[in-house]
């Protein structure tokens, strides 16, 4: 066997074991409910950053407002902070001991499910809301120009008419409303609401949507 034949062998060896591997950690992933596999550590993830992404943990610090000092801290290898308000929140409560309490986040932790994990335990959140809409960068009403009439459970458009609902579907977990109008196929604003020729506009609705707009009015309904 001259030297090129081996280093061939070799190579292919090398590119079975390394497809071997591949398919394990594939395996691996299937059998469990993450969606990363760390090699070097196996508890870390790839955590998005305000430039790229960096390999490590998600740090959850809460500080008391009046004095700045830590109350609580976690270490989570949760990618986004979204499913961590009420944890933390209510590990403050049991900390300060307090019955009620009122907590501010930024809006990373904008969630319905959460906001409702934290009133039903006598916890007041405060999270403003994230603006991500694809509409309006492209020069389009928005969902905010859509109000909601709660008693017809229905969306008013800016031209008037009413979007009532239409169907519900479950989207990674979140039971999301849809609401639609027949008037779209007429309206004379129609260009200023969507850019499909053939499809209406539609607007949806989150579960506990209504706790998030309630918490945006700063509580000033009761119905929650």
């Amino acid at each position: 066997m001259d030297r090129r034949t081996k280093s061939n062998e070799i190579g292919a060896i090398a590119a079975t074991a390394a497809a071997v591997r591949g398919l394990s950690y594939q395996q691996e992933l299937a059998t469990s409910e993450a969606t990363q596999l760390s090699l070097t550590d196996p508890d870390c993830r790839s955590m998005p950053m305000s430039q790229g992404t960096e390999v490590g943990y998600n740090i959850q610090v809460a500080v008391d407002g009046k004095h700045k000092l830590i109350v609580e801290h976690e270490v989570t290898n949760e990618v986004t902070d979204s499913a961590q308000l009420s944890t933390i929140a209510i590990r403050i409560q049991q900390v300060l001991a307090v019955d009620a309490v009122d907590v501010v986040a930024d809006v990373g932790y904008y969630d319905g499910a959460e906001v409702k994990r934290c009133l039903d335990t006598r916890i007041t959140p405060y999270v403003a809301k994230p603006h991500t809409s694809r509409n309006q960068k492209a020069g389009l009403f928005t969902k905010a120009e859509f109000a909601y009439d709660a008693h017809q459970d229905a969306y008013r458009c800016p031209a008037g008419a009413m979007l009532t609902y239409r169907f519900t579907t479950d989207e990674s977990g979140r039971l999301t409303r849809y609401y639609a109008t027949p008037a779209c196929g007429t309206c004379p604003i129609r260009s200023q609401c969507t850019r499909s020729a053939k499809e209406a506009r539609r607007i949806t609705r989150r579960e506990h949507e209504g706790l998030l707009d309630d918490m945006l009015s700063g509580y000033a309904t009761t119905d929650r």
